[in-house]
């Protein structure tokens, strides 16, 4: 993976640092090291990981994170502003708290590379593209009207 291949962080409108981060995130995710976990909220136990529903949660265990969450403990220390706003739509996905399991690691990895390939986070091709139906079931789109609500 080449950082030339993304947009500059004065394209991005981040810093240089944080963009760094975001890359070094995105390679730990297409190298398959960073894995989708669950979080359970009454006992708060996790095995550490990405859970784009919590922000940064490592009191109960290993960390376990969103991307951005990740991307300050590679950096060590928080986002900018203006990185959390430039990045809100990687941050905040339609539907991630009510279905982080939808949200699995090769699906936030195509949203990121797309955000430093060109500057918006495409949730929608990412799903896509990783076959991830309404309920976060990986199978071909044949079977997604199984999900869908019956027509009134």
């Amino acid at each position: 993976m080449l950082a030339s291949e993304f947009k500059s962080a004065k394209a991005l409108g981040i810093s240089e640092v944080d963009r760094r981060a975001a890359i070094k995130v995105l390679q730990m995710l297409e190298d398959g090291l960073l894995k989708y976990q669950g979080f359970h909220p009454h006992t708060g136990r996790h095995d550490g990981g990405l859970n784009m529903s919590i922000w940064i949660e490592n009191k109960h265990g290993p960390l376990l994170a969103c991307a951005g969450g990740w991307m300050e403990a590679v950096k060590k220390r928080p986002l900018a502003e203006r990185t959390l706003a430039k990045f809100n739509d990687l941050f905040h996905p339609q539907e991630c708290l009510s279905h982080p399991e939808r949200f699995t690691p090769d699906v936030c990895a195509y949203a990121l590379r797309a955000k430093l390939t060109t500057g918006a986070a495409d949730w929608h091709d990412a799903e896509r593209e990783n076959e991830v139906n309404p309920t976060g079931h990986h199978g071909d789109q044949s079977d997604w009207e199984e999900c869908e609500p019956a027509a009134a």
